[in-house]
């Protein structure tokens, strides 16, 4: 039974290696090629072991399910809904590279901003806010480092009116033009 689920889902993991490993390893006629990913496939069957195990020990002998049924449907439910729906799931994150030198060049296009470049970006996020919460806000944010809820604290001694929802969206339309901007350069 472990090795029927096993079976079944160990071909659900293959990467699409970079074009310098495809080069070495096929002509240009084969640049589809897909390699098992051995790491995923070991630790999917390490998964399905450990959860055996774990169903073994949750087992009633006095309930109305015999064993064999028990195992085969909960674990089949566990690889399918916990395992490889996470998988699914993180497919799209970005992952780390394969190469030696890859997190450093993705490093190398983030901006960095010297202390001068810093207080100018501030300056031109506060003249973009019109709004006297706004600017508060964005103060509190740069000058003192503070949580959001702290923040909001902050905001509401300060202005009663303001109530949870309202500062939210203040603080999301300042991130976003925060963002804007330095995206923009």
């Amino acid at each position: 039974m472990r090795y029927s689920l096993y079976g079944k889902y160990k071909n659900g993991f293959s990467f699409i290696p970079s074009k310098s490993a495809i080069n070495s390893y096929a002509s240009k006629n084969h640049a589809e090629i897909e390699f098992p990913d051995i790491y995923r496939q070991q630790e999917l069957k390490e998964y399905i072991d450990e959860q055996t195990i774990r169903l073994i020990l949750e087992y009633d002998p006095n309930g109305a399910v015999d064993f064999p049924g028990y195992v085969y449907s909960k674990l089949s439910k566990r690889v399918k809904g916990s395992y490889m729906a996470s998988y699914k799931r993180d497919i799209g994150r970005e992952q780390v590279g394969y190469s030696d030198d890859e997190v450093t060049k993705k490093l190398e296009d983030v901006p960095n901003y010297d202390g001068e470049r810093y207080k100018e970006l501030v300056l031109e996020i506060m003249n973009k806010l019109t709004d006297k919460v706004d600017k508060d806000i964005f103060k509190q944010l740069v000058n003192d480092n503070k949580t959001n809820y702290a923040v909001y604290r902050y905001i509401h001694n300060k202005y009663p009116e303001i109530k949870r929802s309202e500062f939210d969206s203040k603080l999301h339309y300042i991130q976003k033009l925060s963002v804007d901007l330095i995206k923009n350069e």
